[in-house]
């Protein structure tokens, strides 16, 4: 049965949120992914796309059989500190598709991405429990990593969600509310404003992406703040119980 997003998800700045369980947000009759935050940042799901409403079995946007995105109808503008928090699954049948494909699976990324200030979130290639960021320097693309975050979570739903700021280069990942590790980007360059956001793909070229995630993702969410340990707690406790976590 399609419902609401839960009542203890955060509000606060918060840019964007799509949720495959939210009659509000998504129907399977339609390609239309409606953003549930303030700032109306609507979507359309590409024709591979399948989703399930369904929270008491399996639900979420289903990237595993096609080569599939979710792609901002306008312009997301990123600030200097934002917060992504998103739920994921990756089956075993997803990853063995990945490690077949060699894919670094994509779970957001910039549209038309250059060497100045960018946004790609993604796991490592093929069999890698590692999840990465991709950044630019305001000359060449750079990466952190935070090693082993989806180890042992193969046919499990995982709470993903990640702290960036690009003013002094911190960056907090958490997994299933709590802290897993950091990282420090070296000299960051705020995303640059004026660009759509995929999830699922990662959108170099307008029009054309690669390095599809072989994943579910059910719930995902932009801030343009840094949310505390406590709010990133909290979050996750909201909707632990519809991902059997």
């Amino acid at each position: 049965m399609a419902v609401n997003i839960g009542p203890n998800i955060l509000r606060d700045r918060l840019i964007l949120l799509i949720d495959s369980v939210s009659s509000n947000s998504s129907t399977t009759a339609t390609t239309r992914v409606h953003d549930l935050s303030p700032s109306v940042n609507d979507m359309t799901a590409s024709s591979g796309l399948t989703w399930s409403s369904d929270q008491l079995t399996t639900p979420g946007f289903n990237f595993e059989l096609n080569a599939s995105n979710i792609l901002s109808d306008g312009n997301i503008d990123l600030s200097s500190t934002i917060t992504i928090n998103t739920w994921i699954l990756f089956t075993t049948a997803a990853m063995q598709r990945a490690v077949t494909l060699q894919l670094f699976q994509s779970i957001i990324s910039d549209e038309n991405q250059g060497a100045g200030g960018h946004i790609w979130i993604y796991r490592g290639q093929g069999s890698s429990n590692n999840l990465q960021i991709s950044y630019s320097n305001g000359t060449t693309f750079q990466t952190i990593s935070s090693s082993n975050f989806f180890a042992g979570t193969t046919d499990i739903w995982v709470n993903v969600c990640v702290t960036i700021n690009y003013v002094n280069g911190g960056v907090v990942f958490y997994r299933n509310g709590s802290q897993f590790s950091t990282a420090t980007m070296t000299t960051p360059v705020t995303p640059v404003v004026g660009r759509k956001k995929a999830i699922g793909d990662y959108r170099h070229t307008p029009g054309s992406g690669t390095e599809y995630t072989a994943g579910r993702i059910s719930h995902f969410a932009i801030y343009s703040r840094l949310l505390s340990a406590t709010e990133i707690a909290s979050n996750f406790a909201a909707l632990r119980k519809r991902h059997n976590v």
